[in-house]
């Protein structure tokens, strides 16, 4: 049976929303060297970096393991700053279908 989860999370970051939204929309290859603990690997299996369709494969660290995930961006909305994902296979080649949306963060006041 199919289980579903919302996760949410909120952190300060020092950096503006436009740059985050910028990194996530047209660096996402970056991330493995902004964050190198937690990035490992990344790679364009299918289609570009940053387009609706592509597929990626990334490698990041959890709980002191490396995990694999495979996704595709399902959607883009630049006006919302909106990234929606679906994650094809997760970790440990677990094939799944869930979805996740990267929105901007908001600044404090």
């Amino acid at each position: 049976m199919a289980q579903i989860v919302k996760v949410e999370a909120q952190t300060e970051i020092k950096s503006s929303s436009d740059k985050l939204y910028d990194i996530f929309r047209n660096k996402i290859y970056l991330l493995s060297k902004i964050c190198p603990q937690e990035f490992k690997d990344g790679k364009v299996l299918q289609g570009d970096w940053n387009s609706v369709g592509c597929v990626r494969e990334w490698s990041y660290t959890a709980a002191g393991n490396t995990e694999t995930v495979k996704e595709t961006i399902e959607a883009i909305d630049d006006k919302n700053k909106s990234i929606t994902f679906v994650v094809l296979v997760g970790p440990e080649g677990q094939e799944k279908s869930s979805h996740g949306d990267l929105e901007s963060a908001l600044p404090i006041p």
